[in-house]
């Protein structure tokens, strides 16, 4: 059993090597890099939006001081919702922690930490994040296009959706209708052959492409 001045003295020891212990500063590799590919990354690389990529330290230690800003003003990452007002998914804003980390590695000189500690950076598709639209999305942007009387957006996502479904008459007249309200004639024409080739029953596709024959003949 120990005496108390013994006790004492082991306490005492405690203290100091628990002072004498100070905590390790902040690194990329352990502390930075997974709030950057998390936050940042996904907009900084080659052929995304950002001016700039931050998949690698060398990217991230040489604009430290610029994203310590930038983050203590909560410029970025952008995430416009105000906080309070409704959780969303995949939510992009930094807690107030994760900024703190920031700055305190900056203010430690951004040390890299060991290079083996670094996680792979995250990989991108070259074109859709999130995969491709489906062939519904596209018909209704289309529609919406349409709508707008933004022709040549609305010709561009109808392409995609009557070339997936060239056995459908109804998209391939709709297609056709959409060309003729463009001004393209000719391909329109041809569209609408190819609709009531289809379905040769077709009323309105017919009536639509006398309609137009009628239009060019009057040019």
């Amino acid at each position: 059993m120990w005496s108390e001045p013994v006790l004492a003295a082991s306490l005492l020891a405690l203290a100091v090597a628990s002072q004498a212990a100070p905590a390790a500063p902040p690194t990329f590799a352990r502390d930075i890099a997974p709030i950057v590919y998390q936050n940042c990354s996904v907009c900084h690389h080659p052929g995304e939006t950002g001016p700039f990529s931050l998949l690698t330290y060398e990217d991230v230690k040489k604009r430290a001081h610029q994203i310590e800003a930038v983050t203590q003003s909560r410029y970025m990452p952008p995430w416009p919702p105000q906080p309070g007002y409704g959780d969303f998914q995949d939510e992009r804003r930094l807690t107030a922690q994760q900024i703190s980390l920031i700055a305190d590695w900056v203010r430690a000189g951004a040390l890299e930490g060991a290079p083996s500690e670094i996680p792979p950076p995250p990989q991108f598709t070259a074109n859709w994040q999130l995969g491709p639209p489906d062939l519904n999305s596209r018909y209704n942007l289309a529609n919406a296009f349409a709508r707008a009387g933004k022709l040549d957006q609305a010709l561009e996502q109808f392409r995609i959706v009557a070339a997936a479904y060239p056995q459908s008459a109804r998209l391939q007249s709709q297609f056709a209708a959409l060309l003729a309200r463009a001004g393209k004639w000719p391909e329109a024409l041809a569209q609408f052959d190819k609709a009531i080739a289809l379905d040769p029953s077709d009323e309105t596709t017919r009536k639509n492409r006398d309609s137009l024959i009628k239009q060019m003949a009057a040019r």
